[in-house]
């Protein structure tokens, strides 16, 4: 299990196109990702002459929260 925040991300947010742009950088204040992570291996469970064979199963669980946006918003567009 995990429960990371993290700051500081840089996304594109689109712009009208009156401005000249495509978009504009935008920098994230706080993202918050918590989740789980399940793995299981099975090491030979079929061995034969010549033939092995390794199982790796892998299940995931993320759920991701803005919790806090930067200095620039969607106002300033």
């Amino acid at each position: 299990m995990y429960d990371r925040t993290t700051t500081g991300h840089i996304i594109y947010q689109p712009v009208s196109a009156a401005t000249g742009y495509s978009s504009k950088l935008l920098k994230l204040g706080e993202v918050n990702n918590k989740g789980t992570e399940l793995m299981l291996s099975l090491n030979e469970p079929v061995k034969l002459d010549g033939l092995s064979w390794t199982t790796l199963l892998t299940c995931t669980k993320n759920v991701g929260e803005v919790v806090r946006l930067g200095e620039s918003t969607t106002d300033d567009i």
